[in-house]
């Protein structure tokens, strides 16, 4: 296994699978300013119970806590000394359907489904408000679809009038003869997190008349159904948008050729779709990209067949003495760290009940 090549590396003698596990500095990492990171060591310990990681940490026997849980968060902002920090996110709960099974084939079907979900209570029953709808990127992103734009695409902006747009699309599934006799199959991973978000759309398509029922499959059998296309009617997933662009975001799920790709799976390439990708793939003009970019979020939406039904927002606690913590946007953890250090001498600073964003630990 790689030590890494990274700002940290994975310390020698240790073993996958570990509670803990030690990252040291690379000493032969460098920044664009010829700095290395100001660390020495990273330690992390996995506590699956989230009580129990919350109760280590308010006791101080760690640093840094990611908040997973925001019935975790309020104990944080509360407390005089833990600072909180939250920012948007490219996480989200991704919704497809698959469009080889009918009646799913249908647009017209698929539509309706989109329009039959309230995505606010979404978010008011799964996060606990700490989110935000959207399009295909996360809200802020410079790639967002203006909202004019997004909004022109049915069932894609939050209605104020759920009961009327739900009666709507029970209209347009009579129209196409949806068969509401039939029950139709979730294929879902199983993970406390991602089933109890499959049960919330559960229930929306349940007002809707449409029944459905889960086939709980374990991780490494369901990663095969995803990337085959082998999975049932409807695959809800926890996503996060890896690169906030439009070629290495989209692109990841939308590509033939890619291994994240859920758009056509054991049918033929979408070449129109594909074609564009390669048009924004090769345009360096910011401008232009944006305008191709648009283009490409557009025709994905009018399709219907993947839906984010939230954005996420994340927190992470942490210390006083934590200094140089910046809460902001990476691919992956470790350069949230790179810049971060200890110093003792702020151990018993209070004073930070509330939220805050940015660098929330000073320069």
């Amino acid at each position: 296994i790689s030590v890494g090549t990274g700002a940290f590396k994975w310390a020698p003698g240790q073993k996958v699978g570990d509670v803990t596990q030690s990252y040291e500095r690379n000493p032969d990492y460098f920044f664009g300013d010829g700095s290395v990171p100001y660390l020495d060591s990273l330690t992390f310990v996995s506590i699956v119970d989230e009580s129990a990681q919350q109760a280590a940490m308010l006791a101080h026997q760690g640093d840094w806590h990611w908040v997973r849980n925001w019935g975790q968060y309020n104990a944080y902002v509360e407390h005089d000394q833990i600072r909180t920090a939250i920012r948007t996110t490219r996480g989200h709960s991704q919704l497809w359907m698959n469009v080889r099974n009918q009646p799913f084939d249908n647009v017209r079907v698929r539509q309706a489904i989109v329009m039959g979900i309230d995505r606010n209570a979404a978010i008011a029953v799964l996060q606990e408000g700490h989110a935000s709808p959207g399009f295909l990127f996360s809200p802020g992103s410079p790639w967002e679809l203006d909202q004019e734009k997004g909004c022109a695409v049915p069932g894609w902006c939050v209605t104020e009038d759920m009961e009327a747009q739900r009666a709507e699309a029970r209209r347009i599934l009579e129209e196409e003869g949806f068969d509401f006799n039939k029950t139709y199959l979730f294929t879902v991973e199983s993970d406390n997190q991602v089933v109890a978000r499959a049960t919330f759309v559960q229930e929306q398509l349940r007002l809707l008349g449409i029944q459905t029922d889960f086939d709980l499959v374990e991780t490494v059998a369901y990663r095969h159904q995803e990337q085959n296309g082998l999975w049932g009617d409807f695959l809800p997933r926890n996503a996060t948008m890896v690169v906030d662009d439009p070629t290495a975001g989209l692109g990841s799920y939308l590509r033939c050729g890619s291994a994240e790709h859920r758009w056509s799976p054991g049918t033929p390439c979408d070449e129109k779709l594909e074609g564009m990708l390669d048009q924004v793939d090769s345009t360096a003009d910011p401008v232009k990209r944006k305008a191709i970019s648009d283009e490409i979020q557009l025709y994905v939406m009018n399709q219907y067949m993947y839906f984010p039904l939230y954005w996420e927002q994340e927190a992470a606690a942490f210390w006083p003495e934590v200094r140089g913590y910046a809460h902001f946007p990476t691919p992956y953890g470790f350069v949230k760290f790179q810049h971060v250090w200890i110093d003792p001498a702020h151990k018993d600073d209070k004073g930070f009940q509330a939220e805050s964003s940015g660098i929330p630990g000073g320069l």
